[in-house]
Protein backbone atom coordinates (compact mmCIF):
# COMPACT_ATOMS: atom_id res chain seq x y z
CA UNK A 1 0.00 0.00 0.00
CA UNK A 2 1.25 3.42 -0.92
CA UNK A 3 1.91 5.80 1.95
CA UNK A 4 0.30 9.02 0.78
CA UNK A 5 -1.62 11.78 2.49
CA UNK A 6 -4.88 10.58 0.92
CA UNK A 7 -4.30 6.99 1.99
CA UNK A 8 -3.42 8.03 5.54
CA UNK A 9 -6.57 10.15 5.81
CA UNK A 10 -8.66 7.31 4.37
CA UNK A 11 -7.32 4.85 6.96
CA UNK A 12 -7.91 7.31 9.79
CA UNK A 13 -11.52 7.82 8.65
CA UNK A 14 -12.06 4.08 8.44
CA UNK A 15 -10.85 3.82 12.04
CA UNK A 16 -13.34 6.53 13.14
CA UNK A 17 -10.65 8.97 14.19
CA UNK A 18 -12.07 12.35 15.23
CA UNK A 19 -12.32 14.81 12.33
CA UNK A 20 -10.28 17.47 14.15
CA UNK A 21 -7.41 14.97 14.49
CA UNK A 22 -7.68 14.08 10.79
CA UNK A 23 -7.61 17.79 9.93
CA UNK A 24 -4.47 18.21 12.04
CA UNK A 25 -2.83 15.25 10.28
CA UNK A 26 -3.55 16.93 6.97
CA UNK A 27 -2.14 20.27 8.17
CA UNK A 28 1.04 18.70 9.53
CA UNK A 29 1.63 16.60 6.41
CA UNK A 30 1.08 19.62 4.16
CA UNK A 31 3.46 21.75 6.26
CA UNK A 32 6.08 19.00 6.15
CA UNK A 33 5.78 18.73 2.36
CA UNK A 34 6.09 22.49 2.01
CA UNK A 35 9.16 22.53 4.24
CA UNK A 36 10.72 19.71 2.27
CA UNK A 37 10.11 20.96 -1.26
CA UNK A 38 10.16 24.74 -1.05
CA UNK A 39 12.79 27.20 -0.02
CA UNK A 40 12.00 28.80 3.29
CA UNK A 41 10.74 32.35 3.06
CA UNK A 42 10.96 32.60 6.81
CA UNK A 43 13.50 34.73 8.59
CA UNK A 44 13.88 31.91 11.11
CA UNK A 45 13.64 28.45 9.52
CA UNK A 46 14.93 26.81 12.72
CA UNK A 47 11.96 28.20 14.66
CA UNK A 48 9.62 27.01 11.90
CA UNK A 49 11.08 23.51 12.15
CA UNK A 50 10.62 23.55 15.92
CA UNK A 51 6.98 24.61 15.58
CA UNK A 52 6.34 21.81 13.06
CA UNK A 53 8.09 19.32 15.35
CA UNK A 54 5.93 20.37 18.33
CA UNK A 55 2.76 20.15 16.23
CA UNK A 56 3.78 16.66 15.14
CA UNK A 57 4.41 15.53 18.73
CA UNK A 58 1.00 16.83 19.76
CA UNK A 59 -0.58 15.09 16.78
CA UNK A 60 1.06 11.76 17.64
CA UNK A 61 -0.20 12.07 21.21
CA UNK A 62 -3.71 12.81 19.93
CA UNK A 63 -3.58 9.77 17.66
CA UNK A 64 -2.41 7.58 20.52
CA UNK A 65 -5.33 8.84 22.61
CA UNK A 66 -7.76 7.78 19.86
CA UNK A 67 -7.00 4.14 20.76
CA UNK A 68 -6.66 2.95 17.18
Amino acid sequence: AELSKDNIISVLRSKSVAQEVIDEVERVLTAAQMARYTASMSSNPQADAEVLYNQTVTLINNLENQKL
